[in-house]
């Protein structure tokens, strides 16, 4: 897992209240494609009741083709993370099996994932890139929960 720490714009988002769905970078965030996994996975967490949205309407998708599932890059605010507690252990416990189903001859389907966390009162922003096994994923959402509390600890 890669952690960096970003100096950048703080993302203009509605509601801090939802996991949010980044177009891919490089392509520009306001009229970046999206991920084409971007739309499936969306629809699994509301479907899980895991609040979702898209950072802006996804008009065109970028299809990454591979033995891999290449994630949509997410982001969450660390108020999120204070109204509920689970969300990280929620969310990759649905992506993990939206891959596994996805990948079901696979043993363990390997995982590109950018997650995105910014803290709500300094904007500032972690993105930490995972690449690696479905089953990594529990370790990810415990790194995300210290990143989380240790940012709300700053503010």
């Amino acid at each position: 897992m890669e952690f960096v720490e970003l100096d950048r714009e703080p993302f203009d988002v509605i509601d801090e209240q939802q996991v949010t769905v980044l177009p891919e970078e490089g392509s520009g965030v306001r009229d970046g494609a999206y991920s084409s996994t971007a739309i499936s996975l969306y629809k699994a967490l509301n479907g899980a009741e895991i609040k979702t949205g898209f950072l802006t309407n996804p008009e065109r998708l970028l299809e990454q083709r591979g033995a891999e599932w290449f994630g949509p890059a997410l982001l969450f605010f660390t108020s999120l993370y204070t109204s509920n507690p689970d969300i990280f252990s929620q969310s990759m416990e649905l992506i993990k099996h939206h891959v596994q189903g996805l990948y079901p001859s696979a043993p363990e389907p390997k995982i590109r994932l950018n997650v995105n966390i910014q803290q709500s009162k300094s904007k500032k922003t972690t993105s930490i890139s995972y690449e690696g096994s479905v089953e990594g994923l529990d370790i990810l959402a415990e790194k995300l929960e210290v990143i989380c509390r240790n940012g709300t600890e700053e503010n």
